[in-house]
């Protein structure tokens, strides 16, 4: 699905970051929240993008703003049933699909 790394809930950030060289990501993905959604935009290259589509932590990550006006990293929010409600039970079918192609194409 295009993904190189992952940031493991229980990895090192300094270790992960000194993997990715000058590579830092621009995508990151979160589902945890809290803490991890936070770590998760640290590793961000300027400019990254960070999507949060659960908080199974329960807990809204601590991002300083300071952290997004600076690095101009974005910060986008995504809900599954609100979308799977606008789109319908097809489109949601599809979507799983695609994505079970995607999986299986690497």
């Amino acid at each position: 699905m295009g993904a190189t790394h992952v940031l493991r809930d229980n990895s090192k950030l300094s270790e992960f970051l000194d993997a990715l060289g000058s590579e830092m990501p621009r995508l990151a993905l979160d589902c945890l929240g809290g803490e991890a959604g936070k770590r998760l935009a640290i590793a961000l290259r300027p400019g990254g993008t960070l999507v949060m589509h659960q908080l199974q932590s329960g807990q809204v990550p601590p991002i300083s703003p300071s952290l997004l006006m600076y690095q101009q990293i974005s910060l986008y929010g995504f809900n599954l049933a609100q979308w799977t409600n606008e789109n319908g039970k097809d489109a949601y079918l599809q979507m799983l699909r695609t994505l079970a192609e995607l999986v299986l194409a690497d």
